[in-house]
């Protein structure tokens, strides 16, 4: 499998799970007056894949999540029982209004991806397909 595959099949996952998320996310806006949170579903990124094997799934913990929100993962309806990424959802609340922000990594041969979409005002919290590294420490 290659990287452009993997990531189309990362997409067409995404594509059906999103509209289960907004509906969620609606509801809890609903009742909560602000967006559900959730922290990565998995605490490594999913088993690495080269173009000489198919991507590796793993289970993630649904009860990932704040201890100050109220439900899990497993309150979005059909959450995969398996991912060959992981997924984290921050919420916000700025100057333009509430929203949330989904962002999935997956790697391949090494090197991790990162996407993320938005559902909100600060549109510029999208972002396509690009190598993620970590930011610096700059505490000292």
């Amino acid at each position: 499998m290659t990287l452009n595959q993997l990531r189309n099949e990362i997409d067409n996952r995404l594509a059906e799970l999103w509209p289960r998320i907004v509906t969620r996310q609606e509801t809890y806006l609903d009742n909560h007056g602000r967006y559900w949170q959730g922290n990565w579903t998995h605490s490594t990124i999913p088993s690495s894949v080269t173009a000489d094997t198919a991507y590796q799934e793993s289970t993630p913990t649904l009860t990932n999540v704040p201890s100050s929100e109220q439900g899990t993962w497993a309150n979005i309806p059909n959450f995969p029982s398996s991912l060959c990424y992981r997924v984290k959802i921050d919420n916000y609340d700025g100057p333009q209004g509430k929203g949330f922000v989904g962002t999935v990594q997956v790697k391949f041969n090494g090197t991790i991806y990162q996407r993320s979409r938005n559902s909100g005002p600060e549109t510029w919290r999208t972002q396509a397909w690009h190598v993620y590294s970590e930011p610096e420490n700059t505490n000292g």
